[in-house]
């Protein structure tokens, strides 16, 4: 995990893990929440998902991190590869039932200069 501020992480989840993230729910991550299928996220390299801890939650567990945004590398023909980096993924919708922190948390997030 590489912190950005308290309550708010990027994590980088080995791409052997990512398919047990997804079926497990982990770091809820659900298809339900996502604007885009969450194959969408190309099967090469780490998957590096952007989160928020709930309010109250426990930064030591996975049900306390909700998923902003999983995305992986995409590997570029060579001609392309010296200009610059191209990632894919989704992102995830917030909870209703914790939407005034989701949005703090999201501002938060757009002044650090993440994508969102």
């Amino acid at each position: 995990m590489q912190r950005r501020a308290a309550g708010r992480a990027t994590l980088v989840v080995a791409r052997a893990d990512w398919p047990r993230v997804v079926d497990g729910g982990l770091l809820h991550v659900d298809a339900a929440r996502a604007n885009a299928p969450l194959d969408r996220i190309p099967s090469e390299g780490p998957v590096e998902v952007d989160a928020v801890l709930a309010p109250g939650g426990d930064e030591s567990s996975t049900d306390g991190w909700w998923a902003l945004h999983a995305t992986a590398a995409v590997e570029l023909p060579p001609d392309l590869a010296a200009t610059g980096s191209l990632a894919e993924g989704v992102s995830f919708a917030e909870p209703s039932d914790v939407a005034m922190a989701w949005d703090r948390a999201r501002s938060a997030f757009d002044e650090d200069g993440a994508d969102g």
